[in-house]
């Protein structure tokens, strides 16, 4: 042994192990206690931190028990500060340790286990863990851990995508949590409802649900991470539907909540949600500042799961920009991490949003190829949102490839339709310029420019901003010009360059502010220059 820094240490590994070996197994046992309770009654006992060396100490002791119980500790401290790794690793020993019959303990081992492996994209493990959990549920047979556990389930079924599985978690979800009379699980369940609707495309529906899911929270302390969940909610379904004033109040709630309350993750999810309000307002600067801090939030706490998502939201908003260079290297990133974590959903997303910069850089073949697989993903998802999205943009780059005009017409109807039901108002008027533009191709240029009217009709009866007003306007002096309606022409031509400056006026980079001049739309709006 020698002496280092006032105390003694083996000079090597073996050395260590064999004089650990010589020790009688009993006495063993005893030094282990000993140390366990020297650092856990220390005046610098660090809670969480050294418990896992306290739970170590208790495991080569024989307390099995005790020992999973610091393990369970350390694991929450772990998560806390962004260790998922160390965190999972200490699950895994204290499930080892736990008697099968705690199911108790087992439930909250398995609960923090299932988080993580969301965290970390690895969804065929989550699946399991989940599938484990509602197995502990059952055996300890409370409806209110019952109810916990399909949450959950219905909860991964969202995340990926996958809206009638969730669907089936989700009744007895509700269900469990009645007989329980929690009003948290309660309004959680209804939450998780309120999701699924918004996912097929029942925004109202969706509302409706999310109201009932706050009345039951109430404002109180303890249910306060509970409301901003639903508010967050609530936001989406109201950007889906182009309230986008009212889906940022939900959002901004939420975040002061989070922020409140200390939940970094959370409130990465919230700052992510206003970027894309401020994307669809036009505020590209504060769109990108938002998305960047809630991925630096992400990084630093190891999360994976989101990445797809808002990697190709800063993709997206930089296409909205014109920087199509920037906006194809982040869309690509997110559609890779996506296939690589089996994430439909944002692959779905990203392959749309990569064949829109395919679309602006006039390449309309190569944006097929994307936009028709976002749609077989988007079915597949039965994500509502999406298809009414794909189908617009691929009759806008068939117009754009030359094919025949028939087949755009009849897409940009079932997509305009679609956004009717929903409603989506935003896919109303693009499902009606899309018409517009293959009637167009199709020499039926009155016909186009009726329906660009109606577009800028919808569009001018809103109160707010619609995203891509420039662009409607745009499209409707197209037709207007095919059809010889040279004055609504020139008007419509006005209002888009208006819009346009609107936009201008919010960039402070002079360098964003020169590619979205540049970019396709303005473009189209000042046909007489170069």
């Amino acid at each position: 042994m020698a002496k280092r820094g006032g105390q003694f240490a083996f000079k090597s590994d073996m050395a260590m192990s064999v004089a650990y070996g010589m020790i009688a197994p009993e006495e063993r046992g005893r030094l282990h206690r000993a140390a366990a309770s020297q650092i856990a009654g220390a005046s610098g006992y660090r809670p969480g931190l050294d418990d896992a060396v306290i739970a170590r100490h208790l495991e080569l002791a024989g307390d099995a028990s005790a020992a999973a119980e610091r393990y369970l500790r350390a694991a929450a401290q772990a998560v806390d500060v962004g260790g998922n790794a160390d965190a999972f690793r200490q699950l895994t020993r204290a499930l080892k340790l736990l008697p099968a019959d705690d199911h108790e303990r087992r439930f909250t081992a398995r609960r923090q286990r299932e988080e993580i492996l969301g965290r970390l994209a690895r969804r065929a493990e989550q699946l399991r863990e989940l599938h484990n959990l509602r197995k502990e549920a059952e055996a300890i047979g409370t409806p209110a851990k019952l109810a916990q556990a399909h949450c959950r389930l219905a909860q991964f079924y969202i995340d990926v995508g996958k809206a009638p599985a969730a669907s089936r978690a989700a009744v007895p979800a509700l269900d469990y949590a009645r007989e329980a009379h929690d009003r948290l699980l309660e309004a959680d369940a209804l939450r998780l409802r309120g999701s699924i609707a918004r996912l097929v495309g029942n925004n109202e529906e969706a509302l409706a649900l999310l109201a009932d899911a706050l009345v039951l929270c109430g404002e109180e302390e303890k249910a306060l991470p509970q409301r901003a969940l639903i508010l967050n909610n609530r936001g989406t379904a109201l950007w889906n539907m182009g309230r986008l004033h009212e889906a940022s109040e939900s959002y901004a709630e939420a975040l002061v909540i989070y922020r409140m309350l200390a939940l970094p993750r959370l409130e990465a999810r919230a700052l992510n949600n206003m970027g894309i309000v401020f994307a669809a307002l036009g505020e590209f600067e504060e769109a990108l500042a938002h998305y960047k801090s809630s991925l630096k939030i992400d990084q630093q706490l190891g999360d994976r799961a989101s990445l797809p998502l808002k990697l190709g939201n800063i993709g997206q908003t930089y296409s909205d920009l014109g920087d199509t260079a920037r906006a194809e290297r982040y869309l690509k990133k997110a559609l890779k991490f996506a296939e690589q974590m089996d994430d439909d959903s944002s692959a779905c997303d990203a392959a749309i949003s990569l064949a829109q910069v395919y679309l602006q850089k006039e390449v309309p073949r190569r944006a097929l190829a994307l936009l028709d697989r976002g749609l077989q993903l988007a079915i597949e998802q039965r994500e509502r949102y999406q298809e009414i999205r794909a189908l617009i943009y691929i009759a806008f780059a068939q117009v754009d490839a030359g094919d025949p005009p028939g087949g755009a017409l009849e897409l940009a109807r079932s997509a305009t339709e679609l956004a009717r039901k929903a409603p989506m108002l935003v896919g109303q008027i693009y499902g009606s310029c899309a018409q517009g533009m293959a009637l167009v191709a199709m020499k039926r240029a009155d016909e186009a420019a009726d329906l660009g009217a109606h577009a800028v009709a919808l569009l001018e009866g809103r109160v707010e901003e619609t995203e891509g007003s420039e662009q409607v306007y745009a499209m409707y002096a197209e037709m207007c010009t095919a059809a010889g309606r040279t004055a609504a022409a020139a008007a419509a031509l006005q209002k888009g360059r208006a819009e346009v400056a609107k936009k201008v006026a919010k960039l402070r980079d002079p360098e964003l502010r020169q590619l979205y001049l540049s970019s396709r739309t303005p473009t189209r709006l000042n046909p007489g220059r170069s």
